[in-house]
């Protein structure tokens, strides 16, 4: 009998005539790549989503299998449309999670939780009452990210109710695992992508003869949207840099904005190409040469996150340009990437100029040997 892993978090699957709910988009291929991994290493596993319903006025929950031995499981949400069933939807969704936990896991079974403030505290009051086996994957501290010493304080005290971790980088896990609990290291989602065939709507965006460069992800600032779009200034008539990603409306009007000053004045072109999810993503970076990860070097999130845009870049194929950071530069996959030093668009833009397209570049024996090694890791983890 195998056993089964309760994996709590955002998530759902794109799917047509399927009712749309909200899931961080850049955390959906990790959580995917781990659940294979779970399964391939004799698992059942359950992914427990607590993502509401997008779109329509509500969403029944269900369960549903989407993978060998990995199956999906959403629950009942109502539309947000107000304060009032938004504070519905929000109780809704916990007490829901509370009689799931309470009433179906196992003595047996393994919990594990994708970190997130949405559910921290109702998690912690859950391992508490039920004792079960708390397995914490935290991919970055969001104290960090929202610049929050407050909040970070208490994802510290949430984190040392758990029995085991999964980092995305030692780093990480050297200042959240005080007590020297097991673990494994895990940067993101190693899975390499079959080669899509190519619809002629694509072809037709894309110039033949032209270096095609892509920055994929948020267009906050402080990520690097910024960055890759002024290194266009200093790079050649051959090249082209293609900013798709998601933020706020002012975020979207402000990357437009420079976009449009960057090519009044350089011979490279950029393009913001709008939102990708899915299937559409995978086609659109799969017709790009190279990847860009060009954050900031000074922001604190930088010593608690592995950039998830790497191993997307990598698993599509793509040559990956980074900022050279401890969490990136002691990866596994370090000596796959071309990093810069200066974290100044011109030096963005050697690097770029650096590859050599026609060189051999083995990223997919790299990824799935990462996958393979995922594997067996998650099998002594979840299996202790």
């Amino acid at each position: 009998m195998k056993k089964v892993v309760k994996y709590i978090c955002y998530y759902d699957i794109k799917k047509e005539g399927r009712r749309k709910r909200g899931y961080p988009l850049s955390s959906a291929p990790v959580i995917e790549s781990k659940a294979k991994a779970m399964a391939a290493a004799g698992f059942k596993v359950d992914i427990i989503s607590m993502s509401s319903v997008a779109e329509d006025l509500y969403c029944l929950g269900k369960k549903e299998e989407i993978f060998p031995d990995i199956r999906l499981i959403t629950f009942l949400s109502v539309m947000h449309r107000g304060i009032f069933s938004k504070i519905a939807d929000y109780v809704l969704l916990r007490l829901q999670l509370l009689y799931c936990i309470i009433f179906k896991i196992k003595k047996d079974d393994i919990v594990l939780v994708y970190h997130s403030l949405g559910y921290m505290k109702l998690i912690k009051f859950l391992k508490g009452l039920k004792r079960f086996r708390l397995i914490l994957e935290i991919q970055e501290l969001y104290g960090d990210v929202l610049n929050n010493k407050n909040i970070r304080k208490k994802e510290m005290r949430y984190a040392g109710s758990a029995d085991a971790y999964i980092f995305p980088t030692k780093i990480l896990e050297q200042i959240v695992n005080k007590n020297r609990k097991q673990f494994i290291i895990a940067h993101g989602a190693y899975q390499v992508e079959r080669v899509r065939v190519l619809e002629q709507k694509d072809k037709r965006s894309f110039k033949p003869g032209i270096i095609h460069c892509v920055y994929a992800g948020t267009l906050d600032f402080r990520k690097g949207s910024w960055n890759a779009v002024f290194a266009a200034k200093f790079l050649p008539d051959n090249y082209c840099i293609h900013i798709i990603g998601f933020g706020s409306n002012k975020q979207i009007e402000d990357i437009k904005k420079h976009i449009r000053e960057v090519n009044s004045v350089s011979r490279a072109n950029v393009v913001y190409e709008g939102r990708f999810e899915g299937e559409d993503y995978i086609r659109f970076i799969q017709q790009c040469d190279i990847g860009l990860c060009t954050q900031g070097v000074d922001e604190p999130f930088n010593n608690t996150s592995f950039p998830s845009k790497i191993l997307s870049y990598l698993g599509n194929g793509l040559r990956v340009v980074s900022v050279r950071i401890p969490a990136i530069e002691e990866s596994k996959v370090k000596e796959l990437l071309y990093f810069y030093d200066d974290p100044s668009p011109e030096s963005i833009a050697r690097a770029i100029l650096m590859i050599k397209l026609e060189d051999q570049y083995n990223y997919r024996e790299k990824i799935c040997f990462l996958q393979k090694g995922l594997v067996q890791e998650l099998k002594e983890l979840l299996g202790d």
